[in-house]
């Protein structure tokens, strides 16, 4: 059961209780209805200080982007906050509905694996649909006994990876290219001996994503545990009739010189990826907007007849630092709206799209566990690559 947005909400939940607040300058509550399920629920904060709300919320120099500028005032405010929830179901959300005057609701439905299909045969393959789904506990023997080690806790946090797994709504995300199965060779042998190549273009996200579908191939049922930064820009390995080429370019405004007619020749499928490296850097809506445009008119440019399949990865989501000499500009509210813009143009080009960001949101804390950039090792990132797998069409269902 969602929430309706078009009522208020005395009108859905009639039992409030005030929460204790770590910062005086806001209050917190929670709301549940007495009559539904207990796996609804509201989480309203706002802001104590009204004249300086007013304030907070009258400033123009956030972005000189119109649009930008809409989105900051309207749909972020003046505050940003995340929500964690872990138990029965895994939820992660930085984005809270906002209400005006400094006031902001996460509205919180959780499925608890009632409303969820959970794999039965008859479901259609995930296939070309966005992926989507909850985060639900393993059964307690697979506490016992994981399907994948779990990595123990690092720098004070507590990575949950083997204890938490993925169902998706509706369909069925398995295929011979599975993480738990040791023969992929349904993946890399082809009918009749066609080939089936694939491309990978990018920066390292996409690059972890080619290593943990090799490292599955030599036969590794866990996650890939490597931080490897190789000195190669591009890179081809070949296994029976695929092969996967990697470009690494992680500006698109450079893709007229990463990309040429030779690169995109012999492949039938490209899986490519563009945000991290300019958000790191601070540059504005419009350049990225403009800069991935010019990145899709490259590959459109060189692409063949062959060329079958064009999937994109979406930016990963991004733990919120607190090190004030880290050299970084990236946030969730800035991946949100550039993610926002980005599938709207590459769906109008026909390309199929890996929702890194909403599958990582639920586990994002764990990458600050990590590295503090990639998703793997963990749960999420597992999923990701079977969708990359199934999109791309290298592992039949």
């Amino acid at each position: 059961m969602e929430l309706s947005t078009d009522k208020p909400l005395s009108d859905l939940l009639s039992e409030h209780h005030q929460l204790a607040s770590q910062d005086p300058r806001f209050q917190i509550a929670i709301s549940r209805s007495i009559s539904r399920r207990c796996n609804v629920f509201a989480i309203d904060i706002s802001r104590l200080d009204q004249e300086h709300c007013k304030f907070m919320e009258t400033r123009s120099n956030m972005s000189h982007d119109p649009d930008v500028l809409r989105y900051i005032k309207d749909e972020l405010g003046p505050d940003a906050f995340m929500l964690r929830i872990s138990g029965g179901q895994r939820w992660t959300s930085e984005s809270p509905r906002y209400l005006g005057n400094c006031s902001w609701r996460f509205d919180v439905s959780l499925s608890n694996g009632d409303v969820v299909n959970n794999g039965h045969p008859t479901l259609p393959p995930c296939g070309d649909v966005t992926l989507t789904g909850v985060w639900l506990p393993w059964h307690p023997v697979d506490h016992m006994y994981p399907p994948a080690f779990v990595i123990p806790p690092r720098k004070g946090f507590s990575p949950l990876m083997g204890q938490y797994h993925f169902l998706p709504d509706g369909c069925h995300l398995y295929h011979a290219g599975n993480q738990f199965l040791q023969d992929h060779s349904a993946c890399t042998v082809r009918k009749m001996g066609e080939e089936w190549n694939v491309l990978f273009l990018g920066d390292s996200h996409m690059r972890f994503v080619l290593h943990s579908w090799q490292y599955r191939l030599a036969g590794h049922t866990g996650y890939y545990p490597e931080k490897e930064k190789p000195e190669w820009k591009k890179s081809v390995v070949t296994y029976n009739d695929s092969s996967y080429y990697f470009n690494w370019s992680p500006y698109a405004k450079d893709w007229h010189i990463a990309v040429q007619a030779e690169d995109l020749e012999n492949i039938d499928a490209i899986v490519a990826s563009y945000a991290a490296w300019p958000a790191m850097n601070g540059i504005t809506a419009a350049e990225y907007t403009e800069h991935l445009i010019h990145g899709l008119d490259i590959v459109d440019q060189h692409a063949t007849l062959r060329l079958k399949r064009k999937v994109w990865l979406t930016s990963a989501p991004f733990p919120p630092w607190t090190k004030p000499d880290r050299k970084e500009r990236r946030t969730n509210a800035q991946m949100a709206y550039w993610n926002r813009v980005t599938k709207r143009i590459v769906k109008e080009r026909g390309w199929m799209i890996v929702d890194q960001f909403d599958l990582g949101m639920p586990l994002v804390l764990e990458i600050a566990s990590g590295d503090g950039v990639h998703l793997s090792p963990s749960d999420a990132h597992a999923v990701i690559v079977d969708d990359v797998l199934a999109k791309a069409g290298i592992c039949p269902h």
